[in-house]
């Protein structure tokens, strides 16, 4: 039997019409020294954000994390760009801006994720980034929902705003950390759902029963099971059907 409850968080690779962004800018130099002042410290913001032309917006996803890098090692790092674990894929031409100190501002459409990866480093090691300089890498995806998605998405959300206190704090909360095993096959198999209004401890201490599979007694592949992460447990005939509802893998954003 699957349990799974329908998810409450907007899929982060469920539609097609995106594009994506990528900003690098040095921030102004502190007075106060550097905690370590031979590397760079990179501060990155990894973002989903969903419209439709409204003007409104609504974000699926936050992430926040920084690293520090010495100089020397930019150019010999395997790949800064994968090891930041992004959930979506770089498949698209991706609009790049970069902006150092007392440089002019650059912009670019850079297509795929090696060149992405070159450009980064590229800017990096230009001469103005000094050690003990720190960078803003922004990383954001924006996509475009068709319209009465959308305003079924926001009926949604702003419903269970008013009747709940919390419910806009615990959906910024759940935005910021990155998204679970269990999380990204519920994305694929089910999606997003309008669901109806109600606290979001109630909704969270519900068992949603989604659809039952029975196991046979053949011996098959079928039912040989799986271990992903977080313990997630499902059939080799299950992982096939992710891949058939989506080419990109829930778990590592690899796309098939």
């Amino acid at each position: 039997m699957r349990l799974f409850h329908p998810t409450w968080l907007p899929p982060l690779n469920g539609h097609d019409n995106y594009t994506i962004h990528v900003s690098a800018h040095q921030a102004p130099l502190s007075t106060l020294p550097p905690p370590l002042p031979e590397n760079l410290t990179i501060n990155v913001n990894i973002s989903v954000v969903f419209f439709a032309g409204l003007g409104r917006t609504l974000p699926g996803l936050s992430l926040s994390k920084f690293f520090h890098i010495h100089p020397s090692h930019i150019r010999t790092s395997s790949n800064l760009i994968s090891e930041l674990r992004i959930p979506f894929p770089l498949d698209k031409i991706i609009e790049w801006e970069s902006e150092a100190i007392g440089e002019a501002r650059s912009t670019l459409g850079i297509n795929g994720e090696g060149v992405l990866e070159d450009t980064l480093k590229d800017f990096l090691c230009s001469s103005a980034i000094v050690p003990g300089s720190v960078v803003a890498l922004r990383i954001e995806k924006m996509v475009q929902v068709p319209l009465s998605k959308f305003r079924e998405w926001c009926r949604w959300y702003d419903q269970n705003a008013m009747a709940s206190e919390g419910f806009e704090r615990d959906y910024a909360t759940a935005i910021r950390r990155p998204r679970t095993g269990r999380e990204w096959v519920e994305e694929v198999m089910i999606g997003f759902r309008s669901l109806p209004s109600m606290t979001m401890r109630e909704f969270l201490d519900k068992e949603w029963v989604i659809e039952e599979e029975e196991d046979g007694d053949d011996g098959e592949d079928d039912d040989v099971t799986e271990m992903m992460e977080e313990e997630v447990v499902v059939h080799r005939s299950f992982v096939s059907e992710l891949f058939e509802r989506s080419n990109v893998c829930p778990l590592c954003g690899h796309v098939k």
